[in-house]
């Protein structure tokens, strides 16, 4: 099934979770709330809550989990919350320290043969002041496989914490997975003809995507977030376009673009943006965002 397909599923059972009329509707004062980090967390926690709670999310759309910082109300959100959602220690660990009755990892969910490995190309640069190369990559949310992988994992977690009602989250597990199992198929299909092309990323953020469907990243323009890109890397990115025939170089509306933009231009190359967060209107549930990047890769590697 076409992947726009199965997004325009998602946004009807997104119709029918706000209409409370999905296959586990319960009183709304019995309902638990969890909290997430960002919003693919929050986005594929909701699939699997479904209209069984309410899941909301702290890091707004647009902002950075590694610069994000805490606020009063998100504490309180935290601690009212059956559980607080977040990706992974190297990502957002921060959540873990919040008061809250339970705390869940997706990333300690994702089995050690699943995981990719950081290849910064530059053994110099660092992550948040420690070393960044040869760690294992934290953004596995941006390839289905891997999602569909751990769900029945994060049901189980949630049914252990809201012990009634344990049919509602496998149950929309199960559909959640045959969803994802689709999209894997038409993502495969539509990005095949491209295996083999090289690109450079803005960091590290959309790898199982691309790595996974065959297209290689040469090259990082800040995997440090935070930290300006300096002339020396730059001119090592420039040799990098230049040796392996880079035609697009790929930004996110979450960092700033300036040394994407000179590189780009120096190089004579094009600029796309990938968004490996969401959360704004039309990437809001998990199959609208993957949809979004995957045709933006789609028309960029054209």
């Amino acid at each position: 099934m076409n992947l726009r397909i199965v997004n325009t599923l998602a946004q009807c059972v997104v119709a029918s979770l706000v209409a409370m009329t999905a296959c586990s509707p319960v009183p709304k004062n019995d309902a638990p709330r969890y909290v997430a980090t960002i919003p693919p967390v929050a986005a594929i926690a909701q699939e699997i809550v479904g209209s069984r709670g309410e899941v909301i999310t702290l890091v707004p759309a647009g902002a950075s989990p590694h610069t994000f910082e805490l606020k009063p109300s998100d504490a309180r959100a935290a601690s009212d919350a059956k559980a607080v959602i977040y990706a992974a220690e190297e990502l957002d660990g921060w959540a873990a320290r919040l008061e809250t009755p339970e705390s869940i990892e997706l990333f300690a969910l994702v089995s050690e043969d699943r995981r990719l490995v950081i290849d910064d190309h530059d053994d110099h640069h660092d992550h948040e002041g420690h070393e960044h190369h040869g760690e294992a990559d934290p953004h596995f949310w941006t390839h289905p496989s891997i999602v569909a992988a751990i769900a029945p994992l994060i049901a189980n977690r949630l049914t252990k914490i809201d012990s009634e009602y344990p049919d509602a989250y496998r149950n929309n597990a199960s559909r959640f997975i045959r969803e994802l199992d689709k999209a894997a198929t038409d993502i495969r299909t539509r990005l095949e003809p491209f295996n083999g092309r090289a690109v450079v990323a803005f960091h590290p953020s959309m790898q199982y995507l691309l790595e996974r469907e065959g297209i290689e990243v040469v090259g990082l323009v800040a995997p440090s977030p935070g930290k300006e890109t300096t002339p020396q890397q730059l001119r090592e990115l420039l040799d990098a376009v230049k040796e392996h025939d880079v035609k697009v170089i790929f930004t996110e509306p979450q960092l700033p673009k300036r040394a994407a933009e000179v590189l780009a231009e120096e190089a004579g190359v094009a600029l796309y943006e990938l968004d490996p967060l969401g959360g704004v209107p039309g990437r809001m549930t998990y199959f609208e965002w993957l949809e979004y990047n995957v045709s933006v890769i789609e028309e960029a590697l054209q």
